[in-house]
């Protein structure tokens, strides 16, 4: 076998499962920051419903005072 040939059968796969690695790697990274996004943006929500509501509670006590 030539030497060209030794390296393409060595490094080809080698690289080709390095790619496939880091790809794994880049899709975990990116899915654990989305769902830590997520689970603020559900936080806000719940916060903002329950600022809302509070409102709508010290409104009507207002209302029921008068």
């Amino acid at each position: 076998m030539s030497i060209v040939a030794n390296i393409m059968l060595w490094i080809f796969p080698t690289l080709l499962a390095l790619a496939l690695v880091v790809g794994i790697v880049v899709f975990i990274v990116v899915r654990r920051r989305e769902m830590r996004r997520r689970a603020e943006f559900h936080r806000a929500q719940a916060q903002a419903a329950r600022e809302r509501s509070q409102e709508k509670e010290l409104k009507k006590m207002k209302i029921d005072d008068l």
